[in-house]
């Protein structure tokens, strides 16, 4: 049969080698392995006995009593005892049975002979399983019938057994019994006679003393009465007491119906079994692993302690060796093995071992040798995992060290203390004492003081100022005495000495274990002294509080200390005040009957309840609290409370009626000061119309006085009357704007406008004043404003008009820069920032913090111009708080100012993209200003509008990119120059360029101020295609350049090779000449003008050649428009807004009828405060606004505007 490797080829390989008969068996009994000497033993061939069990080759009773013990022994998996009979049946030995597993959970039984058998002729023949059987008792008993009686031989030979041997036939009764059982019943008083049923005896065996309750009565029945149709030959078994003996009951069934019980005597093998179960039980149970190698030193037995160690089935290392099962530490333990099977000297020592799950674990080996009694040699072997001991050993030597850094840590603690301490030793000789008990007797440091005795220790304290003795008193015995007592010391002794040099010490003895002393030496002298300080301290303080209670009773205030609801202290004051009587008040008073009293004697009219809750509630995370009372007399009381850490309430009262008496009298003057304030500005509301109109009236006759005929000397006077009334104008203005301001009257009126065109315009309007004082004005931010938003246009522009005016003011040269730029904060609102840059005189600190208060006139150096109200910035910082933004100054003394305003300003939608014509955009633009700043605003401008431009600093580099761009063939058609004064290198460029022949073709257009008008006709004859003043408008400086490409490319293309001069508007004269021509004959109607601006109309129409009329009345004015249908009517709108209102709204309805008819320009003539509302005016019907005072120039350019054969679209261009 193959044997395949593993534990099981192990345990063949091991069989083989043995002397003694051995054999393997599978879990069916049959035959897998067997040695040479059970072939001899059994007398069958290895052929005959692998692959069949032992009963079905010889039939026999005792080989199948055998092959039962083998059968517990798979079951139990305990180890069994058996006897074996030879091939003759004539010698038996006994067997060692036991179970053993293998890797692929296959159960085997492993048999061992215990002896050696005898030899004997009989074995030595071999037999074969086909050769005949030998003709044995058995043999003829199974060979015979149920009523064939057995010879005369076969008792002599069945009781040379010593199994007993009992037949019984069909009827279970006795037919056949040998000595042996006999004997076996003798035991228990019982003889059996055949013919005895079964039941006789097994009624003998239960009747034994009662053995009925340990012996199963149905299972002796079963083993006889239960037939085994299917298996003839099965066996079945029991073990029971007989007498004293054990025995073991077996049965075979032959093939002629009868059965055949064998009765073994088990008595001494069960005892051996029990014995072998207590050693194994034994082993397997020690708390220390055990494993046992045989001489291969293959692992054959391990109890769980071993097996936990390993960490994995213990079965799985049977029959390795100590190299398969630790791999790291194999070698070493085999030459250990070796030495111990081959010396049988004991091994012990410590090692770590790494076991097979990979562990490392420090062990104590203990090696023996064994033999048994063949002389086989086998190692037993202990280990104790010695981890806890190694961790207890380091946790020894932490210990000690521990102890050891704290013995030193705690004499660094004695040595560094600042008492003395002094250690004794039984004999009273000092072994340990620290600097600072040297110090306090003056010991000398050059003296070890260890080892000195008590005795020479005291007198060198008496020596150095100790007291000891009293007057007449012997040193010596004294001393004596003194080394006594302490050596009698049980317990702590404490006593006060006082040193001659007055320092106070506290002397403290221990006695210590092993009678040690322990003397403490402490120097309080220093707390003598703060126990005086403290004494007098406590007298002054008493001093203290004597007279502060002096004081507390004639100050003016009522003092009132509780604590634990009971009133500590309170003085005079306290009840006079909240007019309480004095016992309610007196030291230990309950204060909660002192608050039920106040609550209900209704001497107050304030609400105590009420006030004192509010109080609680504050001073829950408070200090303090206050409120007031009024009392139902008229005294007003203040009332305090502060709590402190102590949970003591201080309470103090105050009258306070001369206060609140002068408080009323302060708030009627308030009032009265508000009112007069109100009154002034609704006054000045009032009378704003009433000034404005005679000054409109002034200031048009002085215009139109300047224009005619006067001497210079006259033009002078005029001159100073228009400066000085356009002066007192914007006074007047800036009060009332400032009057409505203040009393916040004034509202702001949303309406969708460009803020960019807003800036525009106002810079136009402020180029003059810049001009003037030949400052540059710049704008900035054309590219960053993306969107229309919603505001008040009026006021926007009036903040920048304050703001760019006071810069120019205050700046002497330089520029003035406006930027503007917008941050988006959702779909629906953005901040636009508005700053303006100046490069002025600046503002100091001082002057900064009162920049935006009322009338921030300052005094020298001067931020602004001498003189005004100084209601500007004033003006401007009410505005901004109306749109509900910010303001604010960066400003150095000497640097310039940036004055920055940040609006929240609705989003009233996308403003369109200000590019040049399509086939424009990408057209190579050139523009040199010498001014940085400048030039950084047009590199932004040339880049946002589309061109393919660049702006330079430095006349040679422009004129070095004009020469090369033709050199690569990249052309520059328009070069844009800016001209800052006459004269300058922007003009010596210019000349340059058209002295040159390569830039015959180049375009040029210049911008230059306002006040070098004189300029015109020299940049003319220099060929320069347009003359723009500065500041120029965003569109407009496009629109420029956009007409000089497209004229440059008309010449270029030989279309209309005339040149195109753009020139800016000329004088007076000039514009009313160009006026003339375009002039329908129909009349200019002016409604509602007064007296004044008649006459001003009258003058500045008659000299114009233009046709005019006047009406007083809005009914005349419409019936005769009804009739005559005019190019453009004036409407004043400063005497009646409604009636103004409901003559548009007239006249637009009429207009609605009639749509065949041309429609009338409708222009408003308004005060600077109508202005800030024109967007309701135009909304209501005009066209277009005009602010008086009027100068002709500006009326004269509007008419002209309006009175165009195609109406443009309304507007607010020229307001």
């Amino acid at each position: 049969m193959p044997v395949e490797g593993g534990l099981l080829a192990i345990a063949c390989e091991k069989i083989a080698k043995l002397d003694v008969p051995a054999f393997i068996k599978d879990s069916e009994l049959r035959f897998v392995a067997v040695n040479p000497a059970f072939e001899a033993f059994s007398g069958y061939d290895r052929a005959s006995l692998l692959g069949h069990d032992m009963g079905t080759l010889t039939g026999r009773p005792e080989d199948c009593a055998w092959e039962d013990m083998e059968r517990r022994a798979l079951v139990f998996a305990d180890e069994q005892l058996a006897l074996c009979f030879d091939g003759s049946g004539q010698e038996h030995c006994r067997v060692q049975i036991e179970r053993f597993v293998t890797e692929d959970e296959k159960l085997f039984v492993f048999g061992v002979f215990r002896e050696r058998p005898r030899q004997s002729k009989g074995r030595l023949l071999k037999r074969s399983r086909h050769a005949p059987p030998v003709d044995t008792v058995p043999a003829k008993l199974l060979a015979a019938n149920d009523t064939m009686q057995p010879t005369a031989d076969f008792p002599a030979l069945l009781d040379a057994l010593a199994t007993g041997v009992l037949l019984l036939d069909g009827d279970l009764r006795i037919a056949y019994f040998n000595h042996v059982i006999v004997d076996m019943f003798a035991a228990i008083g019982h003889r059996p006679r055949a013919g005895d049923g079964y039941l006789t005896l097994v009624d003998a065996i239960l009747a034994e003393k009662g053995q009925g309750a340990q012996i199963d009565r149905q299972g002796l029945v079963d083993l006889v009465m239960t037939r085994d149709v299917a298996d003839k030959e099965s066996l079945a078994a029991r073990r029971i007491p007989l007498g004293k003996r054990i025995v073991d009951i077996s049965r075979k069934t032959l093939p002629c119906g009868n059965i055949l019980l064998q009765i073994s005597d088990v008595t001494d093998l069960q005892a051996f079994e029990h014995e072998s179960l207590l050693y194994r039980s034994v082993l397997e149970n020690v708390p220390e692993p055990v494993f046992l190698r045989d001489s291969a030193r293959r692992l054959i037995f391990a109890n769980a302690a071993y097996e936990q160690m390993l960490g994995e089935d213990r079965t799985r290392f049977y029959g390795m060796t100590e190299d398969e099962m630790f791999l790291e530490n194999g070698a070493q333990l085999r030459s250990e093995n070796d030495s111990v099977l081959e010396t049988g000297m004991q091994i012990e020592r410590e090692q770590v071992i790494t076991m097979p799950n990979g562990v490392a674990v420090p062990l104590l080996t203990s090696l023996h040798r064994i033999e048994d009694g063949d002389g086989a040699r086998y190692i037993v072997g202990t280990l104790a995992d010695i981890s806890i001991l190694k961790v207890s050993e380091r946790a020894l030597v932490e210990a000690r060290a521990q102890a050891e850094a704290l013995y030193q840590q705690f004499e660094r603690i004695l040595r560094t203390m600042p008492i003395g301490v002094v250690i004794w030793d039984q004999d009273l000789t000092i072994s340990f004492a620290n600097s600072k008990a040297r110090e306090i007797v003056n010991w000398p440091d050059d003296r070890p003081i260890n080892g000195v005795s008590g005795a020479d220790y005291i007198r060198h304290a008496y020596d150095n100022g100790w007291p000891l003795i009293a007057e007449g008193e012997d040193l010596d015995a004294r001393i004596a005495a003194r080394c006594a007592e302490i050596k009698q010391l049980n317990g702590t002794q404490q006593y006060e000495r006082t040193l001659d040099n007055g320092c106070h010490v506290l002397v403290s003895m221990t006695s210590l274990e092993h009678g040690q002393i322990l003397v403490t030496y402490t120097d309080y002298t220093e707390k003598h002294l703060r126990e005086r300080e403290i004494r007098e301290a406590r007298a002054r303080l008493e001093d203290v509080g004597t007279l502060l209670k002096e004081a507390s009773q004639v100050m003016t205030q009522g003092l009132c200390v509780v604590a634990k609801h009971k009133i500590l202290y309170a003085n005079d004051k306290f009840a006079e005040i909240l007019d309480l009587p004095a016992p309610m008040v007196a030291q230990g008073a309950d204060w909660q009957a002192l608050y039920d009293a106040s609550m209900h004697n209704g001497a107050f009219e304030t609400e105590l309840a009420e006030l004192l809750a509010d109080m609680t509630s504050r001073l829950a995370n408070e200090k303090s609290a206050s409120g007031v009372l009024k009392r139902h007399d008229g005294v007003w009381v203040n009332l305090e409370v502060l709590v402190s850490g102590e949970g003591r309430w201080l309470f103090v009262v105050r009258d306070i009626s001369d206060a609140k008496n002068r408080e009323a009298e302060l708030t009627a003057l308030a009032s009265q000061a508000e009112a007069a304030d109100k009154a002034k500005s609704r006054f000045l509301a009032s009378m704003g119309q009433e000034i404005r109109t005679p000054m409109s009236g002034v200031l048009g006759m002085a215009e139109l006085l300047i224009s005619s005929d006067l001497d210079a000397r006259q033009k002078t006077f005029v001159d100073v009357i228009l400066k000085s009334g356009r002066s007192l104008l914007t006074i007047i203005n800036d009060i009332l704007d400032f009057a409505k301001i203040d009393d916040r009257s004034l509202s702001l009126r949303k309406a969708p406008f460009d803020p960019m065109a807003a800036v525009e315009d106002v810079i136009l309007l402020m180029a003059g004043r810049a001009a003037e004082k030949d400052i540059e004005l710049l704008v900035r931010g054309h590219g960053g404003i993306k969107h229309l938003v919603s505001a008040d246009a009026g006021r926007f522009r009036q903040i920048l008009t304050k703001l760019v005016d006071e810069a120019i003011k205050a700046t002497d040269k330089g520029h003035v820069l406006v930027e503007l730029s917008e941050q988006k904060e959702s779909d629906d609102l953005l901040w636009l920032t508005l700053q303006v840059e100046d490069t002025g005189r600046g503002f100091t600190p001082e002057q900064r913090s009162l920049a935006f208060s009322k009338f921030s006139q300052f005094e020298e150096p001067p931020v602004f111009h001498k003189g005004g109200a100084g209601l500007a910035l004033s003006i401007v910082g009410g505005l901004v708080e109306l749109f509900g933004g910010t303001i604010g100054i960066l400003s150095e003394p000497g640097e310039g100012a940036v004055i920055t305003v940040r609006l929240p300003l609705a989003i009233a939608g996308e403003k369109i993209s200000e590019r040049s014509a399509l086939h424009l955009q990408g057209s190579r633009v050139l523009a040199l200003a010498e001014n940085a700043l400048s030039c950084s605003i047009l590199n932004d401008q040339l880049a946002q509008w589309g061109f393919d431009g660049v702006a330079l600093t430095e006349p040679e580099i422009a004129f070095g990119v004009l020469r090369e761009a033709i050199v690569v063939d990249q052309v520059i058609e328009v070069l844009v120059v800016d001209v800052q004064k006459a004269g300058d290198a922007a003009i010596d460029f210019i000349r340059r360029v058209r002295r040159d022949g390569l830039f015959n073709r180049l375009a040029i257009l210049a911008l230059m101020p306002g006040n070098l008008s004189g300029l015109h006709d020299e940049l003319g004859d220099m060929n320069v295609q347009a003359q723009l003043h500065k500041p120029v408008a965003d569109t407009l400086l496009r629109n420029a350049i956009s007409d000089v490409l497209k004229a440059a490319r008309r010449a270029l293309r030989h279309e209309t090779p005339q040149e195109e001069i753009v020139r800016v508007k000329g004088p007076l004269h000039q514009m009313a000449s160009r006026l003339l021509p375009s002039q329908p004959s129909q009349t200019v109607m002016i409604v509602n003008a007064s007296d004044v601006e008649g006459d001003f109309f009258r003058h500045t129409l008659s000299e114009a050649g233009i046709g005019f009329q006047l009406f007083a009345s809005q009914e005349q004015a419409f019936s005769l428009w009804q009739q005559q249908r005019p190019r453009v009517m004036l409407i004043d709108l400063t005497q009646d807004d409604a009636g103004a209102f409901e003559f548009l709204s007239f006249v637009r309805a009429e207009e609605g009828r009639t749509p065949h008819l041309p429609p009338t320009a409708l222009i408003g003539l308004a005060s600077r405060a109508v202005e800030n509302d024109s967007a309701v005016y135009l909304t209501a019907g005009l066209d277009d606004l005009l602010v008086l005072p009027l100068s002709p120039a500006k009326l004269l350019a509007c008419l002209q505007h309006w009175s165009a054969e195609h109406h443009p679209q309304p507007q607010m261009a020229l307001s």
